[in-house]
């Protein structure tokens, strides 16, 4: 699966990623509940429509939010079982790198979190 670009063919994470920029702040939603099962349950899916949301978000307080919410989140739970995807998303997308900068470590290991944000850093 293309993460970064799967919104372009995939219908419901489309849906999905424009449906959480619309949503009221700070309110919980439907559209969270559905983003967070797809982070647990379905990993390349939840990613993808992370990727989407930051493509689509035209504010960008919405790209702090979803580096602080469900990005840090994802990563927080599947932490090395991600990193290869994350890795590759930091090399190939700026964007995505500027995502990986809102993240904090909270339930992540020290070493996990400091190769998060080793990718994190501006490319030259």
């Amino acid at each position: 699966m293309d993460i970064w670009n799967a919104f372009h063919g995939d219908a419901e994470v489309r849906e999905l990623a424009e449906a959480w920029i619309a949503q009221p702040r700070p309110d919980y939603t439907k559209t969270d509940e559905q983003l967070y099962r797809w982070l647990r349950e379905e990993p390349d899916r939840g990613l993808a429509t992370i990727c989407a949301i930051a493509q689509l978000a035209d504010v960008p307080e919405t790209v702090g939010l979803l580096a602080a919410g469900p990005l840090e989140d994802f990563l927080c739970l599947h932490e090395e079982k991600v990193f290869d995807t994350v890795h590759r998303l930091a090399d190939e997308h700026e964007l995505f790198r500027v995502l990986l900068r809102g993240v904090w470590p909270l339930t992540m290991s020290k070493v996990f979190y400091q190769k998060i944000r080793a990718l994190s850093v501006e490319r030259l």
